[in-house]
């Protein structure tokens, strides 16, 4: 009983209101749906494009990101299971559930903020962190920290 009333509070209170560690990331975000639903993500779980859930490429996987759209201003926390974008410029992709809650399903690329809230473990957030992860065959370089 006592999980379900801590699980039933975590989105709404929980991560909704903690304080991000780490500075935000701004860039250009996307979404993905229906042709990758149900397959496998980076994380060994299938994808379901009606979870709020996004792909990113240097950040652990199981963190939990803010995500702004800078537009509107609706956001939504999302939970990353997957690696990606591979779209020079992007810094997230989200699925449709994220996409749609950001009111970007329509347009498809939006600018937004991101602000890591919560990740893997102790000491998994160093500002200016050297990357050590980009995609094969990207032009841009792995760098340090987020974009600003």
């Amino acid at each position: 009983m006592l999980a379900a009333l801590i699980l039933s509070e975590l989105p709404a209170a929980g991560l909704a209101s903690v304080r991000a560690p780490g500075p935000p990331f701004v860039g250009l975000a996307s979404w993905y749906g229906r042709e990758f639903h149900g397959r496998p993500t980076t994380s060994g779980e299938p994808f379901d494009m009606y979870a709020l859930t996004a792909a990113h490429r240097t950040l652990p996987l199981g963190t939990h990101v803010r995500v702004t759209n800078l537009e509107n201003g609706r956001r939504a926390v999302v939970r990353l299971t997957d690696r990606g974008p591979f779209v020079d410029g992007r810094i997230i992709d989200l699925s449709y559930a994220a996409g749609r809650a950001l009111g970007m399903t329509g347009r498809g690329v939006v600018r937004v903020r991101l602000e890591p809230i919560d990740g893997p473990g102790p000491g998994w957030w160093a500002p200016g962190r050297q990357v050590a992860w980009a995609p094969e065959g990207s032009r841009r370089p792995a760098g340090t920290g987020p974009e600003r």
